[in-house]
């Protein structure tokens, strides 16, 4: 068995390189104004026996579409809506995988559940690849100009003096193999924390998606084998650069790796050093990710017996079960940090999270968060609160009304916070700045 499970790992792995194969990030820095460009092509417990009939709305669901004020806009959207866009994606592969499934022709045997997998990684992946990096050139982009850029713009490696919208580089990415670029300008060169926050936005928003996939796997009690292939791609961006582009001076992690040494957080002659650190705990943190395991254990399972999910690994205590932590690596403005996150599902289905991250490079800051999740049927409510070590807060509440007892909830939340490493790496307010998010949306489970 654990023969097996290693090999579905590699395939999982071989799987997302194949679908990042002409992925790599170059980085070019022209001062006239300041003309600074990126380029950048990344790609991306606990089976909870709770009250039935208070998760089985949740624990049942196939679909899941979710549509918010994040998520629509009438230039471009944000990071935070493309992600949104991205889960449902993620949902979408789901249900065909099962339609595919319940022709019982490509499912009968392990040889075609080997390639009924294999075919449906290859695609996903290409779809994933083509979200994931609009979602990362994106995040490059925001951070650039919340440090004040005064122009961006979109252009692919094919037509590099053509300016595209945010939809045109997404369709550009899903029709071609072309390399993406975020490009700016600025007036005043930005300061080397800023320029470390940019080179760091697309890889961090790329984790943070991966976090969201856990999140939902935690909620539902399940993991899905098709959600295996978005998780790896995003949760192993930084493998992937550092593999493909180890010496190069044109990657984000190197760009990023650069600015921390200019800040004097690391020395130059542990630019390269740092990098290959950086990878070693993304390695680290993913095999020790509970998650990683429920993928693996997924697809092993649908290969050898047929079945589309596992639950999720966690512990039974008194109080309720408590899920496997889910670890991650992140690039902050001065520092590397590792995230712990673990989770106790009450027997009611209320769950209640702490996450502790803590630097491990650069500038020593600690951000400790808890989070409860209350689901009645359908509706629910959620809570956040952050403390940071250097005195900064954050919070963020988001509750959801099922209408009539339907398949359609609407939500409403807000996000605030004044400087926490999580909070940011969502707004970009290095300076301490108290900044605000409020949405609205629907979403619906089949």
């Amino acid at each position: 068995m654990t023969k097996k499970y290693l090999l579905i790992l590699i395939s999982l792995f071989c799987s997302n390189l194949f679908a990042q194969e002409c992925n790599l990030g170059s980085f070019k820095s022209n001062v006239s104004l300041v003309d600074t460009s990126f380029t950048n092509d990344v790609l991306t417990t606990a089976a909870t026996e709770v009250n039935h009939d208070v998760r089985k709305s949740i624990e049942d669901d196939l679909v899941k579409f979710r549509v918010s004020t994040l998520s629509l806009a009438s230039k471009d959207m944000s990071k935070e809506g493309i992600s949104d866009w991205y889960l449902n994606m993620v949902s979408m592969n789901k249900l065909a995988f099962e339609n595919i499934k319940k022709l019982g022709m490509m499912d009968d045997t392990e040889a075609k559940r080997w390639a009924l997998s294999i075919v449906n990684n290859i695609v996903a992946g290409w779809l994933s690849r083509s979200f994931g990096q609009t979602m990362h050139e994106k995040s490059h982009i925001e951070a650039a100009m919340a440090s004040g850029a005064t122009e961006a713009w979109y252009a692919t490696e094919a037509s590099p003096d053509k300016k595209l919208t945010l939809g045109q580089l997404f369709l550009n990415l899903t029709a071609s193999t072309s390399r993406p670029s975020a490009n700016w300008m600025f007036n005043k060169e930005p300061t080397k924390e800023q320029s470390a926050s940019i080179a760091a936005a697309g890889l961090n928003q790329q984790i943070a998606f991966s976090e969201k996939i856990s999140d939902e796997s935690i909620k539902s009690g399940k993991f899905s084998n098709t959600d295996a292939i978005h998780y790896f791609m995003n949760k192993i961006s930084y493998n992937i650069y550092y593999l493909k582009d180890t010496t190069s001076d044109l990657s984000d992690l190197k760009t990023y790796t650069k600015n921390l040494a200019d800040q004097g957080r690391i020395s130059q002659n542990e630019v390269n050093n740092t990098m290959g650190k950086v990878a070693n705990y993304t390695i680290l943190t993913t095999l020790m990710s509970g998650r990683t395991w429920d993928a693996v254990r997924a697809n092993t399972e649908y290969i050898k017996n047929g079945k589309t999910s596992v639950d999720i690994l966690s512990f039974d205590t008194p109080v309720g079960k408590v899920t496997w932590p889910e670890f991650n690596t992140y690039l902050n403005s001065n520092s590397v940090s590792i995230k712990a996150d673990t989770s106790l599902i009450r027997g009611n289905g209320n769950i209640h999270s702490v996450a502790i991250e803590h630097s491990v490079i650069g500038k020593d800051s600690s951000d400790v968060s808890v989070r409860t999740y209350v689901a009645e049927g359908k509706s629910y409510y959620s809570a956040t609160a952050r403390y940071n070590t250097d005195n900064r807060y954050g919070i963020k509440l988001e509750a959801g009304y099922n209408i009539k007892n339907s398949n359609w909830t609407l939500f409403a939340g807000a996000d605030i916070d004044n400087g926490t490493l999580e909070g940011k790496r969502h707004f970009y307010n290095l300076d301490g700045s108290t900044e605000k998010q409020v949405y609205v949306g629907v979403e619906y489970r089949n």
